[in-house]
């Protein structure tokens, strides 16, 4: 949950996909509803918001600082101060612990599909998340649907970019949360948390034959 104390940080997506911090501290929440609010900050810097931009926002909450995905639904700019209104895309998890255990998936070799990319190596799963690498860099904050094939079964659904990282060999490393939307009848959560469970078993299985 927002604070009115606390700073809030803004992360923008850019064509360079550098991770920028603009340090924002809301001086008032003008309006709630749902899961959109407006707010209304001082101005300290020229900062290029648009509509319909994609955006991470950081803050401290239960003395745990939290990241959440936002679109920018409408921008306002009077002299000195900023009025946005932003619209959450996600839950908010912790950036300073994972939500969910991971188990590595590298020497498994499996694959998934994102957006249009095929055989995405597939690093790591959780019951809510994953870790891939691409060959096509990913803005973070965008929807982008993906789908997991695992046991002869295929699981599709969206999930959130919530973080990216380019590394030495030229692919770029991605770390996604699923959202969890049964009206669009996705199921990949429920293929997140079978390959979870399926891994930490095997591995569980593993450690006792040693």
């Amino acid at each position: 949950m927002l604070d009115l104390v606390k700073p809030v940080f803004l992360q923008l997506t850019n064509d360079s996909d550098e991770r920028v911090l603009h340090p924002c501290k809301i001086s008032k929440i003008i309006d709630v509803k749902d899961d959109t609010y407006v707010c209304e900050f001082a101005q300290e810097e020229e900062l290029l918001l648009e509509e319909d931009m994609a955006a991470l926002i950081y803050f401290e909450d239960a003395r745990k600082f939290m990241q959440q995905c936002v679109r920018i639904c409408t921008v306002t700019k009077a002299e000195s101060v900023f009025r946005i209104t932003i619209e959450t895309t996600s839950n908010p998890v912790s950036v300073e612990s994972r939500e969910c255990y991971r188990v590595s998936t590298v020497m498994l070799e499996l694959t998934v599909t994102v957006a249009t990319e095929e055989d995405c190596p597939l690093l790591d799963v959780s019951a809510s998340g994953m870790s891939v690498t691409t060959t096509t860099p990913l803005k973070l904050g965008i929807q982008i649907p993906v789908k997991l094939s695992y046991g002869g079964r295929e699981y599709a659904g969206e999930v959130i970019v919530q973080s990216t990282c380019e590394g030495d060999t030229g692919r770029i490393r991605h770390g996604f949360h699923c959202i969890e939307d049964p009206s669009r009848g996705g199921d990949l959560q429920q293929g997140l948390q079978l390959v979870s469970a399926s891994i930490q078993r095997q591995l569980i299985k593993s450690m006792g034959r040693a």
